[in-house]
């Protein structure tokens, strides 16, 4: 058995949902858990979430969202990327939500016999989804002769939500706000009125919505740092190896593919059970460390599909010794964002690169 696992920290994930309801106290709470919980692993955040009574998650795709079915799952299933006209047979056998921006699907809900509950995606300024604003009010309209169609959510989207000074995101949300208000004037009346992904959440007040979209500060991230620490989010993911073996290296000496590492000394590499077959970078060989025993050391050479080396030099490491790539270890740690900086990624496609082979398991921390 490989000893590669990524370890989930379910008293994690509940502090997390609690800072989050803390911001948002009369809004629904809509789990996104597309791309497998953001690479975390959906199996475990599926059942912690049931059994915390959310009984409504978004996904972004209709696959993701039978993938949801067949795990069991009976609650809502909003799908958040419009679907296509091909997509609607199985929409209704799923017994899905959806958003919608497109006259066209209307047109072809309204030759279906089932009712379908759709959410509006209304373009504010991102655009790359949703309806323009000067189309709502036809659609409405139309929807409304509609019997199969069930407008039960108007949504949005910010495009800069994250950023401190989000003038862009203020904007979107006052545009959203003052349609809103004018659809509901009208006598055009949603259940749900969401717009606040993450960092939507923390960063911007809207008191028009009634419901909200956390994803990634679920797993206890945001795209600044310094914004989740002052939160007091906690991370839920830890990525964890064991030394699988050890190779003592003379001055000169290559080690892995393409002479990616030659020793300058003589030294020792530690191999671990894990590569980017199972989503570890390949450039964060000869840039980023790991530890073992609370001590850094260098992941060196290519990071290859299924091994990686570490260069543990004479130290007192051997077979079996537990290797963290992302948490912590004694007093040090590695997060997703010293990886994502070395990168020059976003966190989000560090977790979300983490393939399904790798073993998670869920634990608890006090």
């Amino acid at each position: 058995m490989r000893q590669s696992k990524i370890l989930l920290d379910s008293s994690a994930i509940q502090h997390n949902i609690q800072l989050i309801k803390n911001h948002a106290q009369n809004s629904e709470i809509i789990p996104v858990l597309k791309a497998n919980a953001y690479g975390h692993g959906i199996d475990f955040y599926l059942k912690f979430y049931e059994e915390l009574g959310f009984n409504r998650i978004a996904v972004a795709y209709l696959e993701e969202a039978e993938d949801l079915r067949e795990k069991g799952f009976k609650g809502k299933i909003l799908v958040l990327v419009p679907p296509t006209i091909g997509d609607l047979e199985d929409i209704i056998r799923l017994d899905l939500e959806c958003s919608i921006d497109s006259f066209d699907l209307l047109d072809a809900i309204s030759n279906q016999d089932f009712i379908i509950d759709l959410h509006l995606f209304v373009n504010t300024g991102m655009n790359r989804d949703g309806i323009n604003i000067d189309r709502v009010e036809e659609f409405l309209e139309k929807a409304k002769r509609i019997e199969s169609a069930d407008i039960v959510g108007i949504m949005t989207h910010f495009a800069d939500a994250e950023k401190c000074q989000n003038s862009f995101a203020k904007k979107q949300y006052e545009i959203f706000e003052n349609l809103v208000k004018k659809l509901q004037e009208n006598s055009h009346i949603f259940n749900l009125i969401h717009a606040q992904n993450s960092s939507g959440i923390f960063n911007l007040d809207c008191p028009i919505c009634n419901a909200i979209r956390p994803g990634i500060s679920l797993h206890g991230l945001l795209p600044n740092p310094n914004k989740a620490k002052e939160i007091g989010l906690k991370p839920v993911l830890e990525l964890n190896s064991r030394v699988k073996n050890t190779y003592e290296l003379k001055a000169g000496d290559t080690a892995g593919y393409s002479f990616k590492f030659i020793a300058q000394k003589d030294t020792r590499v530690a191999v671990i059970p894990i590569g980017y077959g199972d989503g570890l970078n390949t450039r964060l060989g000869n840039k980023a460390e790991c530890l073992i025993k609370g001590k850094r050391y260098p992941i060196v050479g290519s990071v290859c599909m299924d091994l990686t080396l570490i260069d543990i030099g004479f130290d007192n490491v051997g077979i079996g010794d537990e290797v963290t790539l992302i948490g912590k270890s004694g007093n040090d740690e590695i997060s997703v964002y010293e990886y994502a900086d070395i990168l020059e990624l976003i966190p989000y496609e560090i977790t979300t690169a983490l393939k399904r082979r790798v073993e998670r398991k869920l634990i608890f921390k006090s």
